[in-house]
C-alpha cells in the first residue's frame, strides 16, 4: 500500500467530487452524500491503475477523498463568500438544508459564527469521509484482480492430438 499514490488518489476523487458538488441540479445528489460515494469510488479507480487494490486500501483512498473534497469546498465557499460578502458562505455551499439541519440536531446555534462554520466544516468533513471510504470499498470489492487468462490453464495440442 503506497500512502503517497493513496494521497494523490483521494485528492483526484475529491477534485472529481467538488465539481460534480458545485454543478446545479447534479449537487442535489450531495443531500444524501452521493457524490462523497462517487469520489470515494473514483479515487480507489485510480488507486488501482498503479497499485493493486484491497478493501482497506480502497476504504482509506475513498476516505481521503471525502476529506480532500470537504477541504476544496471550503476554500471555494470562503472565496465566493469573500467575492459576495458574509451572507454566502459556508452552509450555502454545503447542501443548502441538510447541513444547517445536521448541526442543528448536535444542539449547536447555527449562524455566521466561525465555531458554527468550523463544526459544521467538521461534520461534514468526518461524514464526507465516511461515504468516500463506502465508495471506495464498492470499488475494491467489485475490481476483478484476475490473471489475464481467467484463472484457468491453457492447454495446448500438437498436430498428433496428444497435450503438451
Amino acid at each position: 500500500m503506497s500512502f503517497g499514490r493513496m494521497i494523490i488518489s483521494g485528492i483526484v476523487g475529491g477534485i472529481a467530487a467538488t465539481v460534480l458538488s458545485l454543478v446545479p441540479i447534479v449537487n442535489w445528489c450531495e443531500m444524501c452524500f452521493l457524490i462523497s460515494v462517487f469520489g470515494g469510488f473514483i479515487a480507489a479507480w485510480f488507486y488501482a491503475k498503479k497499485c493493486e487494490v484491497s478493501i482497506v486500501s480502497g476504504i482509506l483512498a475513498g476516505a481521503w477523498s471525502g476529506i480532500f473534497k470537504t477541504l476544496l469546498i471550503g476554500i471555494v465557499s470562503l472565496a465566493i463568500a469573500a467575492l459576495l460578502g458574509s451572507g454566502v458562505g459556508i452552509m450555502g455551499i454545503f447542501a443548502g438544508a441538510n447541513v444547517t439541519e445536521l448541526v442543528a440536531m448536535t444542539g449547536i446555534a447555527v449562524g455566521t459564527s466561525v465555531a458554527a462554520t468550523a463544526i459544521a466544516v467538521l461534520l461534514i468533513a468526518v461524514i464526507s469521509a465516511v461515504a468516500g471510504a463506502v465508495g471506495g470499498a464498492i470499488y475494491a470489492a467489485t475490481c476483478v484482480n484476475k490473471p489475464s487468462s481467467g484463472g484457468k490453464k491453457t492447454v495446448v495440442v500438437n498436430a498428433s492430438g496428444q497435450v503438451q
